[in-house]
């Protein structure tokens, strides 16, 4: 929504006009300035609604006139009041049109997709890193990052593990290293799970080789997998009784929207555990609402990382990385293919029963 800033829309008169000339003029001495304020507050760029090759002066005057003529004016001292906010002038002359609180009283939620986050923010974080492993591979430099859904079934990419599921080395040699984050001399003991010896695959979801135009809802390039111990009960901080945990799959309707944050937790290079952040991520979700593309960064080995929410909730498998963005595959498909798989295909009853297991409500930590 756009306005003047007159009520009833009628335009500022010359002194008016003069008056928020000289300080634009004050607030932006330098052109750049007030270009960049353009851009970044209000998608407009200087170049094109003033006079290049004018004076700075006469491409103010052609900006304010801009912003009567289009009525934006009201956001043109919005926008110079965010990235000038302790200019006295622009608070008194903003205050005149009742566009702000009065200096000193400006403070205003700028992006309502960041919200407040609560002290527990921290401990929630290392909650959910907790459940996140690196995965080792053997006779490969290949390694790839896994997280548990389940006290022991995990969920990394498909193409990950698919030497291992076409034979090219026995299961019994992947390693899956949780805890790999610690400095030395830390309480904190790293821990080493390996796959079940006979029933490690749960299910498998190749990918597309169209992932994103794909009208396929179950090429995903996601693999299930089951460990032989439980390294989701292991006991990690025995004073507060906490367990490891694992990650909630869920339908989860409401999925991100474009500009929301978004994290990865993952192990780049085969390095400890780090994690990346964007606060303007999410690019979009595909048509099919399996896939969701974003701008926080990866690297090889973030392969099967956990993306998540900024409230630690999670939202996608990573999968792949392309020149100018990431990509991920939705959790809240993965949990639909599960569905899928239990009333229409014919499973093992080991895999029955962890599937069962994994699409009960609630399940999760």
């Amino acid at each position: 929504m756009t306005r003047r800033l007159h009520a009833d829309h009628s335009p500022i008169g010359g002194p008016e006009r003069r008056e928020l000339f000289d300080l634009l003029l004050d607030a932006y001495p330098v052109p750049a300035d007030l270009a960049n304020t353009l851009r970044n507050r209000r998608n407009i760029f200087l170049a094109r609604i003033a006079t290049v090759s004018g004076t700075y002066e006469q491409q103010i005057y052609d900006v304010i006139d801009n912003a009567e003529s289009r009525s934006w004016s009201a956001e043109l001292v919005e926008a110079a009041l965010l990235d000038r906010p302790f200019h006295v002038g622009l608070q008194r002359f903003a205050q005149r049109y009742g566009l702000t609180p009065s200096f000193g009283e400006a403070e205003r939620t700028v992006n309502a997709r960041l919200p407040e986050l609560p002290a527990r923010w921290f401990d929630d974080g290392l909650n959910a890193l907790l459940k996140v492993c690196r995965i080792e591979l053997p006779h490969t430099p290949v390694r790839g990052t896994g997280f548990l859904v389940g006290p022991n079934l995990l969920l990394t990419n498909f193409h990950v593990m698919q030497d291992v599921i076409r034979d090219d080395f026995p299961a019994a040699l992947v390693k899956l290293h949780f805890d790999r984050l610690m400095r030395p001399g830390s309480e904190l003991q790293a821990e080493t799970a390996r796959l079940h010896p006979a029933e490690w695959l749960v299910r498998q979801s190749p990918d597309a080789p169209d992932g994103w135009e794909s009208s396929a809802t179950d090429a995903l390039d996601y693999v299930l997998l089951q460990t032989e111990t439980l390294p989701g009960e292991t006991l990690v901080d025995a004073e507060t009784g906490r367990k490891r945990g694992w990650l909630p799959v869920t339908p989860n309707p409401v999925g991100p929207a474009e500009g929301d944050a978004l994290l990865v937790f993952s192990h780049p290079l085969g390095n400890d555990l780090a994690f990346t952040l964007d606060t303007n991520a999410v690019i979009g979700v595909n048509k099919t609402g399996t896939r969701i593309r974003y701008r926080t960064n990866t690297q090889h080995g973030s392969s099967g990382a956990p993306c998540f929410d900024l409230l630690w909730n999670p939202l996608a498998l990573h999968h792949k990385g392309f020149d100018l963005f990431n990509e991920g595959i939705l959790l809240s498909a993965v949990y639909r293919s599960w569905t899928h798989a239990l009333s229409a295909e014919p499973l093992a009853p080991w895999r029955r029963t962890l599937l069962e297991q994994l699409t009960v409500p609630d399940f999760g930590v």
